[in-house]
């Protein structure tokens, strides 16, 4: 492994994308743009960082200089998942299948794209695969429930929890089977005895959270929500509190915490879509206008706020001429 690699997959397993894409272009601009092993690299990043397209661009690059370079292959294959085009990214994951170093990871592409898919009968018989561990089980459990075996699939989640007690992957998918067979109502009210016993890992409280706003009951979600990010600043956690508070009304409440999370991550799209409508139900536009002012000077590389204060600048111009439709003259 070479120095420059090494520090490439150090800025990948902090998940600084953006600096890893730009070190890899570094790379290729070192060797005239000519190296499948830094296209892979920088396809990788750029996939993780949310630019599926480049991600693709630069796989089919290093595809055209490699055409058998299993790396490459499995880089245009999951670029193009990330683009939704799995019926591509399929042959693609088989292909690679026959280089026994990128085999596993080719299997696991394979898996995921056909449960995208919703291909249950061949994600069952996947998943019956000697090569592939139990860790394909959740893939089995989703397919089960796909085609409506709830009892098959139940047992199969119990026998999960039986061997990892409290794994949040097997209870929230366990939350689901037992919606399915016995309905909202009795699952929330039981989910939420148990998320009061003490001692339990705060995913019941998460579960009982996530289904107390399904419910409908914004509010009571908000305030779970409130309980479990107290010693916790999980951003997750605060992303969902932010929009239940948001969902029942509470916007003074849920804006600064929209703006913390914006400022760690200022890509966000979903936060971006909930967070101008919440200030302008607070009639508080100047207020968004002056985040995203600080917010440029934070992050200058991310080109959408621009776009965005431009948008606040219209918005608000609006409102003052919905306000004063005279224009201040007497």
């Amino acid at each position: 492994m070479s120095d420059e690699y090494r520090e490439f997959s150090a800025l990948m397993k902090r998940s600084a994308f953006t600096q890893a894409a730009a070190f890899a272009e570094r790379q290729l601009v070192a060797v005239g743009d000519k190296s499948e092993f830094w296209l892979t690299q920088l396809s990788n990043a750029l996939r993780e960082s949310g630019n599926a397209k480049g991600a693709l661009a630069a796989a089919d690059k290093a595809s055209t200089l490699s055409p058998r370079n299993a790396w490459a292959l499995l880089a245009r294959a999951e670029a193009l998942v990330k683009l939704g085009r799995l019926g591509e990214a399929l042959p693609l994951f088989e292909e690679a299948l026959v280089d026994a170093r990128a085999a596993q990871r080719a299997r696991w592409g394979r898996l995921s794209a056909l449960t995208l898919l919703k291909q249950w009968d061949r994600v069952i018989t996947e998943c019956a695969s000697p090569n592939l561990s139990a860790a394909a089980r959740p893939f089995r459990v989703k397919a089960l429930h796909g085609l409506g075996r709830l009892d098959e699939a139940i047992v199969e989640c119990e026998s999960w929890l039986s061997e990892d007690g409290d794994s949040r992957q097997a209870l929230w998918q366990m939350t689901e089977l037992r919606i399915a067979r016995d309905g909202l109502d009795e699952v929330l009210a039981n989910m939420g005895r148990l998320a009061k016993i003490p001692g339990k890992p705060a995913v019941y409280g998460e579960i009982y959270a996530s289904l107390c706003k399904r419910a409908g009951n914004s509010a009571k979600a908000a305030d779970q929500y409130a309980r479990l990010s107290r010693g916790n600043s999980s951003p997750d956690l605060l992303r969902k509190q932010a929009f239940a508070l948001a969902k029942s009304g509470r916007e003074s409440e849920a804006l600064p915490i929209m703006e913390e999370l914006l400022r760690l991550d200022p890509k966000d799209m979903y936060l971006h879509a909930a967070y101008t409508p919440a200030c302008k139900r607070k009639g508080s536009l100047d207020r968004a206008h002056g985040f995203y002012a600080k917010l440029i000077i934070l992050h200058p590389e991310e080109k959408s706020l621009y776009g965005r204060i431009k948008r606040l600048d219209r918005e608000i111009a609006e409102a003052a001429r919905d306000t004063d439709p005279q224009g201040g003259l007497s």
